[in-house]
């Protein structure tokens, strides 16, 4: 097989030029454009995904496990100790997942000098993670009202070392 000896060199067309299509004889293409989607539609998916995952997590939580006990039919929290549990999905996803990525996405969605970005990303993280604190709090004072081991599940332990090591960055 031959070499080429000016793989080196980039060939620009003319743009005034129409061109072939892509598979005729000339070697002439349509021109390649990358799709990229605005910084703008990128933060709004960000925001909308976010929306959509609390609602179906309240949803889930309100419908199939009996809500939460703050909210649950005006029941007091000693009344209804078997919803303590639904707290711990809600504060995590809520907290931890949606707060703590709005937290990075304020660098490029909020406008202002650099330290009032900081203060509030440094805010909205700090906020993300006492939420994610008490959702833990929450599934141990569940598991230790019903007699449940605690850290029995490779999910429990995951998630007490990301948080544990999300805490030491904040």
């Amino acid at each position: 097989m031959p070499m080429r000896t000016n793989l080196h060199r980039l060939h620009v067309e003319s743009s005034a030029k129409a061109p072939l299509k892509s598979g005729s004889k000339g070697g002439r293409r349509w021109p390649q454009q990358s799709w990229r989607p605005s910084l703008n539609a990128l933060l709004l998916w960000a925001h909308c995904m976010g929306l959509i995952c609390a609602v179906f997590t309240f949803a889930w939580v309100i419908r199939f496990r009996g809500g939460l006990p703050f909210i649950a039919h005006g029941a007091i929290l000693a009344d209804r100790s078997d919803l303590i549990f639904n707290v711990h999905p809600v504060l995590m996803v809520v907290g931890y997942i949606i707060l703590v990525s709005e937290a990075i996405l304020v660098f490029r969605g909020v406008s202002g000098t650099k330290s009032y970005k900081k203060a509030i990303h440094l805010t909205i993280q700090a906020v993300g993670f006492w939420m994610a604190v008490f959702g833990i709090w929450a599934a141990l004072l569940f598991h230790n009202a019903k007699g449940i081991d605690n850290f029995y599940s490779l999910h429990s332990w995951l998630g007490i070392v990301t948080v544990s090591l999300f805490g030491l960055q904040v």
